[in-house]
């Protein structure tokens, strides 16, 4: 059984819960950070994509995730496709447009190579990522 936490988004309490009998929903409001650092999984939105990079862009306005994404070793950011912008440029001109008090830019799993210059992934964050794109019905 896979532990995954999801952020208070509508669109991430929607879609857990169809997840499958494999995983175990752990409530962010009821886990204290150990049980956080526990988890397998972390599934937030992204507000913004970055085409040129394939960032994603998580405004903390929008729900709470900041931890979700960074604690977790694996992270699932769900995006749609509307919302995804040519270059950072785009993407900032339209963060200005909220409210939010920070920003997370995330561009792949977390890397270091701070240590005898070997490169190590998930040191500072997670060791992988996945995006779901999301298409709206026409």
């Amino acid at each position: 059984m896979r532990r995954v936490v999801g952020s208070d988004a509508p669109l991430v309490q929607r879609l857990l819960p169809r997840s499958g009998d494999s995983v175990v929903l752990e409530s962010l409001d009821r886990l204290t950070r150990d049980e956080l650092f526990a988890c397998e999984a972390g599934v937030t939105t992204a507000q913004w994509g970055i085409a040129e990079t394939g960032t994603l862009v998580l405004e903390s306005a929008r729900e709470r995730s900041r931890l979700l994404s960074l604690v977790p070793p694996i992270h699932v950011a769900v995006l749609s496709a509307s919302c995804i912008c040519e270059s950072l440029g785009d993407a900032l001109a339209r963060v200005r447009q909220t409210a939010s008090h920070a920003i997370t830019l995330i561009t792949g799993p977390s890397r270091t190579s701070d240590i005898e210059l070997t490169l190590v992934v998930g040191v500072h964050g997670p060791q992988t990522v996945h995006v779901l794109l999301l298409e709206e019905e026409t």
